[in-house]
């Protein structure tokens, strides 16, 4: 049954609710994996001369913006990333459908900002 969590305003969560797993997702070829989720999230790149967003995909969200903040991706280095939206999902495939959407289709991409009152 999955648990329903709050990302905390201190963590840069924005109060939306993420489902969790309570078991770790199987991989098609059988194997257990080492997470519970996959992550959609939106940085905001706050040393830009201009609003700048970035959207991104990972399995790991702490790890992955420990490596944004210490400079270690080339696209927001530099830039003083914050982490201002997340989504997770159970399944890598719906995480990737969902980044995709997010970075290809304008109408879904101004939806989410407006939603987040950055457009």
């Amino acid at each position: 049954m999955p648990r329903r969590s709050s990302p905390k305003a201190s963590e840069g969560g924005l109060g939306i609710v993420v489902l969790q797993r309570s078991h770790p997702s199987v991989a098609t070829d059988g194997c257990l994996q080492n997470h519970l989720m996959y992550y959609v999230y939106i940085l905001e790149l706050l040393d830009s001369k201009s609003k700048n967003f970035y959207i991104g995909y990972t399995a790991d969200l702490k790890e992955r913006m420990k490596q944004h903040l210490a400079g270690e991706t080339r696209t927001t280095k530099g830039k003083n990333p914050r982490l201002i939206y997340y989504e997770g999902y159970s399944n890598k495939y719906l995480a990737l459908k969902r980044e995709k959407g997010i970075k290809t289709s304008g109408s879904v991409y101004m939806s989410l900002m407006k939603r987040l009152g950055l457009k």
